[in-house]
């Protein structure tokens, strides 16, 4: 069925479509039983009649046309819905939307619609109610007509368009409706600002159209009216100074990714990304009652469109001044009635914004500001990415005609006096196509996400000032939208800086741990294992392959944890996680097993001791910062007491008629660290111990042993057995590279890609005997490799 419009005032023609006869006979005609034709029927009625305000003084009503053979309608209007219904219009067939034009405003009217036919008239529809708007909600309306009606229609192509001379033309045309107060065409911001006669204020935003070509060349603002309003009591003041920050990540796990008007494949990978991570994204978007919602973030990506604007105030004593504001635009669309929003309208926490869509139809929605943001918004030291044009931006647009200046910087301000403790920005007109590799790469190098840009090994989370020298390197601070020429102007090819305002401390989106040391000694009980890094204030949980294990103490940058010295949680990769659930990249503690046999013989007795054992280190390749290359570094570590020996007497001499004997076997305790440091021990017992150096890259590992011990021995001569005291074994300076007291260190292989000890011996012969050093090839459990994080 066609739809077409009409307009009360212009002459409506009715055209009744009656039955005709034939001149030969029935032809035309229905029989009855009686030989009569059926008498027409009246038409179906019209139904769901709506009635919209579109300015102060007119309504737009529209209809469903349900029927197929009527000549016409006959609209009519009452003011209370019941009685004095009177004829507004009778528009012709197929007409389904009509105007009421030259109303008063502030006035509510009823309506009502009915069908005419050959048959009579239908019943009528339903009854519409609609307002016509006074004051403000009325220009507004006005203003959006004129918008309208101003811009080139929706689909005209980009390059058939002149985006700054539609600022222009958007401010001439409200320049003349009643109860604007003032416009300002904010030329290098691609906006015109229309501030009403109570202070609300409307902004034209026409600053990010799809993949925009774009002007902002200009300097320049011009008023369209003289005057210079001044509604606002006192401006709010900006937050005096950064709150204390610490090392580490957010201490909130919670995430917002929202999107007003496209972006939203980039909006989708950051929520993938910062999910992945173990971040809770809430599901908010980006409606003025979502933003309400917008607390306690450790994470928030916002994609919309974002211009400066000049706020006006007024001093007691009647003096005006201006400062600039930002305003940041929601997917919340404006009705015709402002009750909901006025008191946030009036304080100039919220704006009212057009913004034409990649198509190119006019959209008019709600803006928040800096005081919006101050109210409603939290973060627990939370970094906040928002893709907007000019949110970045220093000052700029300077008009000293006027004293105006558009400044950015309160807005940034209050994201960062809510608790944010970074956040991205951009200094010029953006769009998320060419954004995407910067904000990405700041986000999965603050993350160690490891999904964009994969580097070997993988990276840990890095804080944000190596990740924007990073950026620097790589050029992901600046980039440039591409340019293009219409109607003689040159558009786009604009540079577009990534900028970044932060509070004080190193912020991370995760934990990152960079490096472990591990000492294991027996008077301890367990393993102390100290982990650095960035970890932040808020305690969490370690877990060593898997399984969580004691936290002795917790700081910004240092862990001590407590892993048993065998067993579960003894090895594995070691993972710090947050109370918020966000954890950092994994580590691995590794752990080698060897055997160890030291032995001497004295004249055909032989004392053996062997020794099972193990230590741990960490020697994963980490990057000291971001931008340097992968390396190890040299460590020491001790012999775990998990590790076991014994000393075993084998053998038996003869010297005249007395045999000597040596034989049984004894355990050896593991020596304390403070005895391996000194080089030095009780010679009361049997004793094994030492510690480990491991040089990965230099290909080199040292090992240095202590080992002590008595073996039983006894004689028997002519008059029956004798018990003599027991024979030592110790490490001499001929089987070992060096002595360290009474440690000796021996020199062996490290294979950096394995990992691997390899296996060496030492012997020294004497006249009555000799002495000898073995070890088998230490092989390592959970060792590195090519997914640890670095």
């Amino acid at each position: 069925m066609r739809r077409s419009t009409s307009r009360v005032g212009r002459l409506a023609v009715l055209i009744l479509l009656l039955p005709s006869g034939s001149c030969g006979g029935d032809a035309g005609t229905t029989p009855t039983g009686d030989g009569d034709p059926d008498p027409p029927q009246p038409p179906t009625a019209p139904s769901q009649l709506a009635a919209t305000p579109l300015s102060r003084t007119a309504i737009q009503l529209e209809w469903q046309d349900n029927s197929g053979d009527e000549s016409g309608f006959r609209l009519e209007r009452s003011p209370d819905g019941t009685s004095s219904w009177t004829s507004v219009a009778t528009p012709v067939a197929d007409v389904t939307s009509i105007e009421d034009a030259g109303l008063t405003e502030g006035t509510t009217w009823f309506y009502r619609v009915a069908a005419l036919g050959a048959g009579g008239v239908s019943g009528f529809s339903n009854v519409a109610e609609a307002t016509t708007p006074s004051g403000t909600e009325g220009a507004v309306l006005e203003v959006e007509n004129g918008i309208t009606g101003t811009l080139p229609p929706p689909g005209t192509p980009l390059t058939e368009r002149n985006l700054l001379q539609e600022v222009r033309d958007v401010a001439a045309t409200a320049a003349g409706i009643a109860g604007v107060d003032t416009v300002i065409a904010l030329e290098n911001a691609l906006a015109t600002q229309i501030v009403y006669d109570d202070g609300i204020v409307h902004l034209f935003i026409n600053n990010r159209p799809a993949d925009a070509a774009d002007l902002g060349s200009s300097a320049s603002a011009t008023a369209a009216t003289p005057a210079v309003p001044a509604r606002f009591a006192t401006a709010r003041a900006l937050p005096t100074g950064p709150p204390a920050a610490t090392d580490g990540p957010p201490g909130s796990p919670r995430a917002v990714v929202a999107v007003v008007d496209g972006g939203d494949p980039l909006a989708n990978e950051v929520a993938g990304m910062l999910s992945e991570a173990g971040y809770d994204v809430l599901p908010l978007g980006a409606t003025l009652a979502h933003m309400r919602q917008y607390a306690n973030l450790g994470a928030l990506y916002l994609d919309t469109h974002g211009v400066s604007f000049v706020r006006f105030f007024q001093a007691g004593d009647g003096s005006t001044s201006s400062r600039s504001s930002f305003a940041l635009q929601t997917a919340t669309l404006l009705g015709t009635d402002l009750t909901p929003w006025r008191s946030e309208l009036l304080d100039g926490s919220l704006t009212i914004n057009s913004v034409r869509d990649a198509g190119g139809t006019l959209r008019t929605q709600i803006g928040i500001t800096e005081t919006f943001i101050d109210r409603h918004w939290s973060f627990d030291d939370g970094v906040v990415v928002i893709h907007a044009c000019f949110v970045g931006s220093g000052p700029f647009l300077a008009n000293a005609a006027q004293n105006l200046t558009l400044d950015p910087t309160p807005v940034r301000a209050s994201v960062l006096g809510t608790g944010a403790r970074a956040m991205m920005g951009f200094d010029n007109l953006t769009w998320h196509t060419y954004a995407r590799p910067s904000v990405l790469h700041f986000l999965d190098r603050m993350l160690g996400a490891d999904s964009y840009d994969r580097q070997d090994p993988p990276l840990r989370p890095f804080d944000l000032d190596e990740v924007a020298t990073d950026m620097t390197d790589r050029g992901l601070m600046r980039f440039t939208r591409p340019s293009m020429t219409f109607l003689g102007l040159g558009l786009g090819g604009n540079d577009v800086r990534v900028v970044f305002s932060r509070r004080g401390g190193r912020t991370t989106l995760a934990p990152s741990l960079r490096t472990m040391d591990v000492v294991d000694d027996v008077e301890q009980g367990s393993g102390q294992l100290t982990l650095q890094g960035l970890f932040g204030v808020n305690a969490g949980t370690v877990e060593v392959g898997g399984a969580a294990v004691p936290v002795e103490s917790w700081s910004e940058r240092t862990i001590v944890a407590r892993p048993p010295f065998q067993g579960g949680g003894s090895v594995g990769p070691v993972v710090v996680r947050k109370p918020t659930g966000v954890e950092s990249n994994a580590t691995p503690l590794t752990e080698w097993r060897g055997t160890v046999t030291l032995e001497t013989t004295v004249q055909g007795l032989v004392a053996t001791a062997t020794m099972d054992v193990r230590f741990r280190a960490d020697v994963h390749r980490f990057r000291p910062r971001l931008q340097d290359e992968p390396e190890h570094r040299e460590v020491s570590t001790y012999f775990s007491p998990a590790s076991t020996g014994s000393i075993q007497g084998s053998g038996t001499r003869t010297d005249g008629q007395v045999t000597t004997e040596w034989y049984g076997q004894n355990s050896m305790a593991i020596l304390p660290t403070r005895f391996v440091d000194q080089g030095a021990f009780p010679l009361t017992g049997n004793v094994m111990g030492g510690d480990v150096r491991l040089d990965p890259d230099g290909g080199e590992a040292e090992i240095c042993i202590a080992a002590w011990g008595y073996v039983n021995s006894r004689s028997t001569g002519p008059d029956g057995t004798i018990l003599t005291n027991p024979a030592a074994t110790f490490i001499t300076p001929e089987i070992v590279d060096r002595m360290r007291g009474f440690l000796g260190c021996v020199n062996a292989n490290l294979d950096g890609d394995s990992f691997v000890i390899g296996s060496g011996r030492k012997t020294h012969s004497v006249t009555n005997g000799s002495f000898s050093l073995e070890w088998s090839d230490f092989a390592p459990a959970a060792a590195p490799d090519d997914r640890t994080a670095g």
